[in-house]
């Protein structure tokens, strides 16, 4: 554990932690009477996705697959003396049900925020928060699954400090 006491590995849920894309499916199906993939839900006007999102994190959330190497990756970093601080883009409303959702899987956190106002985008919000909590670290390790969330975020916060993996259904990849 010594030499890792100040290390912060930030980790995103849906996508990386959990495979959320039946969840949102399900949820696409009980409100619009179809289902959409995941990227024709990200280019529905923000009412809309705040809607199936939040339907999905709840009544759908029991659809959701666990990525079995992430949360091998989270144990390992814990034991190796990591804080383990889970960021997501979900709506602070849901944060019962993905508190519930982490403990049920066994999912170690030491902390965890959530998206307080839907006006904001997913990378803005964690952006800002990245910068927020990173201050007392030498070392940020950031795990996301969106490509565009990685380069908004890259272009916003000193690249020395922080590194950045790439998480692809089973595939963890530094980028």
């Amino acid at each position: 554990m010594e030499g890792s006491a100040n290390k912060l590995a930030v980790i995103d849920l849906d996508g990386t932690i959990f495979f959320t894309d039946k969840c949102t499916m399900e949820a696409c199906n009980k409100i619009l009477g179809k289902k959409l993939t995941r990227e024709e839900v990200r280019k529905c006007p923000r009412e809309i996705k705040s809607l199936i999102y939040d339907l999905a994190c709840t009544d759908f959330a029991g659809y959701a697959e666990t990525n079995q190497t992430m949360i091998k990756k989270i144990n390992s970093m814990k034991n190796a003396g990591y804080k383990i601080v889970i960021l997501t883009g979900r709506n602070t409303r849901v944060e019962p049900n993905t508190i519930a959702l982490l403990k049920k899987n066994a999912v170690y956190f030491d902390e965890i925020y959530h998206n307080p106002d839907n006006s904001i985008h997913d990378e803005e919000f964690k952006a800002e928060k990245l910068s927020e909590i990173s201050d007392n670290y030498e070392s940020v390790e950031v795990y996301e699954d969106k490509a565009d969330n990685i380069e908004y975020i890259r272009g916003k916060l000193p690249l020395d400090k922080f590194i950045f993996y790439s998480v692809q259904k089973g595939e963890i990849s530094r980028v």
